[in-house]
């Protein structure tokens, strides 16, 4: 060990909550003035018949083409009149009402019959899907503006026809949106267990599949109600939509299109109008699809706040020995999560090394930094957090951004926690695994997959050849995990950090995925950072272990060191709770309560509310690091005390 860890430890403050729609609606100016440009048109729609200067419909040949006012026209007319000495701004206004009026109707009509034609289509499966989905393909292969076309040409132009025929040319939309939804969703445990204990069909379609369905729907819905005014708008300037008296903007167009030359407000302002409309629904839209998805306003939120922030991450001045012995030296490591709540500091001033082919390992229960703390390493931290800090060396020379991204993959390895989602389910996993090797070690992509078939019988796949050009549904979870440790050992890396890496696997896999860790250290000089936790498995490889609490490095030791002699309190807790076969005392201890939460801010010693022997310090004061012959610990009253 060759860093040490800070003592002292920066406590954010939370900031104001910067939750709301209103707030987040402010924030973002493009979908705030479409906000204001819609509510505009909605105060038009709904009060239009008392804002209207005059009747919409009046004429008189005496203002034909009268110019707006800033043009040389009177306060008469403001926006001017058209052939008919109609007054403009009357017109656009009640254009606004009639447009949307049917935007909103054939959005509702077509998302209800959507909707519930996708949920039955997406669950129940067999001839319903068949039919459902075989009506849509056949109406999306028919172009849908001719269709209309032919059916208001047949049947005849009013607003009830319109509002049905757009009706009938959108549903399909939803419904297909729908029921790819719920073919996912009604694989999840939770649709299962509704399943499982009898819930009826209307149930379970309706409290269990239809809320996760909203967020996306709405997005849709929006972005369909730019789709009919403008359908509408053509419907009318083809003569085929609204009909005089009604005013549409499309209509009001296509009345004076042949005099442009003369007079261009007739048909401008009304263009303007639907311009906006379209444009301002899709901006409002684009905010709801990402303030309804929590994961995107969260990386929205943080990305606006760096760049009011000060530069973080690697720093390119170290204090770490430079020319040491030590494969990886980490020194004051910090990653912290802005959130729209608050922020998180996810590790706290870690500072930690590794040796050319030594097994370290992090242990500590869930939310308290380790797997954090590995993707930081690998410069995996994305929006909303971030590396804020930390002095890093690589064979004892200063590691930077650029160089990291370099050795990432290559010479720095990582297999991650769940296989499903690490690999690509398009791709063939044999590729997958080969592109690797293609990109690395620049092998022809003929030899990278015979190679991908040999680290394939090396992890335990059986039938490694037929498996090449198999897609990663169609193996089980602990295949997929074995493919994962597969593309991770194929560029033959330096060090490789193992999140879990045999989480999903059996106990006889398990000891031959070890096996073959250990064994490809011993070969290559491999280190491993491995993150678990399983105590046995610790205990088993590794040869230092660094036990992690609240974000910080507690304690660090020899494997066996630790195991005899622990010295934190957190430590001791953790070792005493793993079960033994010789131990006969029934009921295993617990450590009572909970970890500390993301939003706990604890001003001293982060276990000191789960801990019998606390006093007014730990709850206080950080402790301070004590290093000694055996390793380090950061405790007011190590268990050797007692």
């Amino acid at each position: 060990m060759t860093a040490t860890e800070s003592p002292v430890a920066t406590t954010a403050v939370p900031r104001r909550p910067a939750t709301g729609w209103w707030r987040s609606l402010r924030q973002d100016r493009m979908a705030f003035g479409g906000a204001v440009i819609l509510g505009v048109l909605a105060v038009l729609a709904i009060f239009g018949p008392l804002l209207e200067p005059d009747d919409p419909n009046a004429t008189d040949l005496f203002a034909r083409y009268a110019p707006p006012v800033f043009a040389g026209g009177t306060w008469e007319h403001v926006l001017g009149a058209d052939g008919l000495g109609r007054d403009v701004l009357s017109r656009v206004v009640a254009g606004a009402q009639m447009t949307l009026f049917i935007g909103v109707s054939v959005v509702i009509i077509s998302g209800v019959v959507g909707v519930a034609l996708g949920l039955l289509a997406g669950y129940r499966g067999g001839w319903v899907d068949t039919v459902i989905m075989r009506v849509a393909d056949a109406q999306l292969a028919f172009p849908g503006l001719l269709l209309v076309l032919l059916v208001v040409a047949f049947v005849g132009p009013s607003v009830g026809v319109i509002i049905g025929v757009l009706s009938l040319y959108g549903w399909m939309i939803h419904a297909r949106l729908v029921r790819s939804m719920v073919l996912q969703l009604r694989q999840t445990p939770a649709v299962q267990s509704a399943e499982l204990v009898g819930c009826p069909l209307p149930r379970i379609l309706v409290r269990h599949l239809l809320p996760n369905l909203y967020a996306p729907l709405l997005a849709q819905a929006i972005l369909e109600l730019a789709r009919v005014v403008l359908a509408e708008a053509s419907l009318s300037y083809l003569g085929l939509g609204l009909q005089p008296p009604h005013a549409s903007w499309g209509l009001m167009i296509a009345e004076n299109q042949g005099a442009v030359r003369q007079a261009w407000w007739p048909i401008v302002f009304p263009g303007v109008a639907l311009a906006l409309t379209v444009l301002a629904v899709n901006l409002v839209a684009n905010w709801l699809r990402v303030q309804t998805d929590p994961q995107q306003r969260e990386r929205r939120f943080a990305r606006r706040l760096f760049r009011t922030l000060p530069a973080a991450g690697l720093s390119t001045t170290s204090t770490v020995r430079v020319g040491g012995k030590n494969l990886l030296e980490v020194e004051d490591l910090d990653v912290r999560f802005h959130t729209m709540t608050g922020e998180v500091d996810a590790v706290r001033h870690a500072s930690f090394s590794i040796a050319p082919g030594e097994t370290v390992a992090i242990v500590g229960e869930s939310g308290s930094g380790k797997s954090t703390t590995g993707l930081a390493l690998m410069d995996l931290i994305g929006p909303p957090g971030r590396v804020e800090h930390a002095r890093m060396t690589w064979r004892g020379e200063p590691l930077t951004a650029e160089r990291l991204r370099t050795l990432r993959g290559n010479e720095i390895g990582m297999v991650f926690q769940d296989p499903m989602t690490s690999l690509n389910p398009l791709v063939p996993i044999g590729r997958q695994v080969a592109e690797v090797l293609v990109k690395h070690k620049g092998m022809p992509m003929k030899d990278a997959l015979d190679r991908a078939a040999e680290l394939f019988a090396m992890v335990g796949i059986p039938s490694p050849r037929e498996r090449l050009r198999q897609l990663p549904h169609e193996l089980s979870g602990g295949l997929r995990q074995r493919v994962l440790i597969a593309a991770a050992l194929a560029p033959e890396p330096a060090l490789l950090i193992a999140d879990e890496p045999t989480t999903a696997l059996d106990a006889t896999i398990q000891a031959q995925i070890l096996d073959l860790v250990t064994d490809l250290q011993e070969r290559l000089g491999v280190a491993l950072l491995l993150i678990t936790h399983d105590l046995g498995v610790v205990a088993r490889i590794s040869d230092r272990v660094i036990v992690m609490y609240g974000g910080r490095i507690v304690e660090e030791a020899g494997t066996f060191d630790l195991f005899a002699r622990p010295r934190h309190r957190y430590t001791e807790a953790l070792l005493r709770a793993v079960p033994r076969l010789e131990d006969h005392r029934g009921r295993l201890p617990t450590i009572p309560g909970y970890p500390p939460g993301r939003r706990d801010v604890l001003p001293g010693c982060a276990f000191a509310p789960r801990c019998a022997h606390a006093t007014q310090t730990c709850r206080t004061d950080v402790p301070e690091t004590t290093t000694d012959a055996l390793g380090r610990f950061a405790c007011w009253h190590p268990r050797e005390e007692q």
